[in-house]
């Protein structure tokens, strides 16, 4: 057997891995969604953007639209995909989302208040 030369530098082309939106159930390239994930223990559980990808464990990836986030909670899709039970608030991504709607730009650095990266500030001070 002969072993063909891999591609050089200039012929690949970096693909972004593929997730699927626990809401409209499509797959998309990992940057068109966002990350959400569980924070807290036990029966109350606070459903977080994690905008950077810092936060650890299971994480359930979304569209940034109200209609999938809709979906997503009629279908108790995130309880599932997040392997939690009891209630999850998820006033935090409402707000996320609804301000990554009315935002033109694709750039989602920022979380709103209440995001990972806010969290994180307020428990180093």
């Amino acid at each position: 057997m002969t072993r063909s030369s891999p591609p050089s530098s200039g012929d690949q082309v970096r693909t972004q891995p593929i997730r699927t939106c626990v809401g409209c159930r499509k797959r998309a390239s990992k940057p068109e969604l966002i990350r959400i994930i569980a924070v807290g223990d036990g029966t109350m559980c606070r459903l977080t953007p994690d905008v950077r990808g810092a936060g650890g464990g299971r994480g359930a990836h979304l569209h940034p639209t109200v209609a999938c986030l809709d979906l997503a909670l009629r279908r108790k899709a995130f309880g599932r995909a997040l392997r939690r039970q009891g209630s999850l608030d998820e006033s935090a991504v409402r707000a996320y989302v609804r301000m990554a709607e009315d935002t033109t730009t694709t750039d989602r650095t920022t979380a709103p208040t209440g995001g990972v990266t806010e969290q994180k500030r307020s428990t180093r001070s």
